[in-house]
């Protein structure tokens, strides 16, 4: 039986003459220089590319198999389905259809929702922008704007619970530092989601910007630590698990900027371990050690609940102000 001589071979990628390419069948990957110019992202990646697609269906069947976006992906896809579970789990709680044996408040219960919604939202838009990045320019630049509101979720959810257990017994503060990094994030989304973010002035200021966010954190701190001492933080909010959170964002930070190790080692690591990868490995890592320094606060103040934690945490109030 005679062959098809227009049939091409299973995975040909036909090239359209701009750069993109169209995936007949199969698995089709290119390199680096065979990328339009507006997905060149990373130059020391080298190899492993998603062709351009122009289609959802190749993006989406792009997660069956493994390419230099996979690892980016799968490493915020998967936490996706433990974060549905708790937050549906804190629905119910809220609502009463739980009974839990440490009977936690409302306020706990919206505190942990805030975290978890906000890890929830950084995971899935990432998950979206590295799986349709490959669609076409104006697609992966409006998944690159949602992404970015992805992280401010992320580092505004980390802080809701953080302000809450610290300054439980403290209204003024509580209300003042949520309302504050409440405002900052809503502002910085609305930022992300507009024309302006897509101009080319202001990709230096991106980084800076998230950094300056997170840093911001040191205000509560230092005012709890005025108020309470390192000590007392330490059974509060779970201090050391907080510091230990933000010395792993800051190493994964320092990755994502330097393009380490790939910048060190090109083409070495296009498919495992690359600087993106690694920097969302230190991101999950992180959120999951702040989750075990939440649950060590939770149960702290559950301890104390019946010795009336507040004139307690006024009494430790004095003794910070003469140990000052």
């Amino acid at each position: 039986m005679g062959q098809n001589p227009d049939k091409k071979p299973a995975g040909e990628v036909s090239a359209n003459g701009d750069g993109t390419a169209h995936i007949e069948d199969g698995a089709v990957l290119v390199d680096f220089d065979q990328l339009p110019r507006w997905a060149q992202q990373n130059p020391y990646i080298r190899s492993g590319y998603r062709p351009i697609t122009h289609c959802l269906t190749g993006c989406l069947s792009s997660l069956t198999y493994w390419h230099n976006e996979s690892g980016n992906i799968f490493s915020h896809l998967l936490p996706i389905l433990p974060l549905l579970y708790l937050i549906g789990r804190s629905v119910l709680v809220l609502a009463g259809q739980i009974a839990t044996y440490s009977n936690p408040r409302r306020e706990d219960v919206v505190a942990f929702s805030a975290f978890f919604v906000g890890g929830l939202a950084c995971m899935s838009l990432s998950a979206t922008y590295h799986t349709l990045m490959c669609h076409s320019d104006s697609v992966m630049q409006k998944c690159k704007q949602l992404d970015y509101g992805g992280i401010t979720c992320l580092i505004w959810g980390s802080f809701m619970p953080t302000i809450y257990y610290l300054f439980t017994c403290e209204a003024y503060h509580m209300r003042l530092y949520l309302i504050t990094m409440s405002s900052i994030a809503a502002g910085m989304i609305i930022f992300f989601l507009s024309p302006l973010a897509q101009k080319s002035w202001t990709v230096p200021f991106r980084a800076p910007m998230f950094v300056a966010f997170a840093a911001s954190a040191l205000t509560p701190l230092w005012t709890g630590f005025q108020m309470y001492g390192w000590e007392h933080l330490n059974d509060m909010i779970g201090l050391k698990w907080v510091l230990l959170q933000g010395a792993i964002y800051l190493l994964g930070v320092s990755f994502f900027l330097t393009e380490m190790p790939e910048r060190a080692f090109p083409g070495k690591f296009d498919f495992l371990a690359s600087s993106h990868q690694l920097f969302h490995t230190a991101v999950v890592l992180a959120a999951s050690v702040q989750f075990y320094g939440l649950l060590k606060a939770y149960e702290f103040q559950h301890a104390h609940l019946q010795v009336a934690i507040c004139p307690m945490l006024d009494l430790w109030k004095s003794e910070a102000l003469f140990a000052i």
